[in-house]
């Protein structure tokens, strides 16, 4: 019989940086883009859900390819927050902080592509009638129906690369300074 642990602290943690990578990145991109506040939301949820399923399954593969030794330190430290046999060559603290600037790239480059793969499927999406705009009995035409978000995300901006850079840095920097907090908590 094998026996399996599930690792809870990585889990909420987990799902603690989706939480404020989201709602910090969804500011940012309703802050840039022409998007309303839910499609700003809805946008953030699909790059984030993709950046955190491409960054598992980058450290899955990585894993599985590196030394015994080196995949079972990395493992520890990953899940256990701690070397396994304790290496005093290198510190945990620079670890951590070459680790994060990596999976910050890593998130940034796969956020980037996933924007890119999204405005390519907004591109050929089937085109749909255009649906006129609700306006009240008295003529007022300031309640118009918001675009779907695919087709705003069709729009070429020149400057997404840039937001989502920005967005991912403030996003990062929230999280790190809660991962400090929590370590020194802990």
């Amino acid at each position: 019989m094998s026996a399996y642990a599930l690792p809870i602290e990585i889990v909420l943690f987990q799902l603690l940086a989706l939480l404020v990578a989201i709602s910090v990145e969804a500011i940012v991109f309703y802050d840039r883009f022409v998007l309303t506040r839910r499609q700003s939301v809805e946008y953030s949820i699909i790059l984030n859900l993709f950046s955190a399923i491409a960054t598992w399954g980058l450290f899955f593969v990585v894993q599985k390819l590196l030394p015994e030794t080196l995949r079972l330190e990395l493992i520890s430290l990953t899940f256990l927050g701690e070397f396994f046999r304790g290496v005093d060559i290198i510190s945990v603290p620079s670890v951590l902080m070459l680790l994060g600037t990596i999976n910050f790239l890593f998130i940034c480059i796969v956020e980037l592509s996933g924007s890119s793969l999204l405005q390519r499927l907004a591109s050929i999406e089937p085109t749909k009638r255009p649906e006129a705009s609700v306006s009240s009995s008295t003529g007022n035409e300031s309640k118009k129906k918001a675009p779907p978000l695919m087709t705003v995300l069709a729009l070429n901006d020149p400057d997404k690369a840039v937001t989502l850079l920005t967005a991912n840095t403030f996003s990062n920097a929230l999280i790190f300074l809660l991962f400090c907090i929590l370590r020194f908590l802990a």
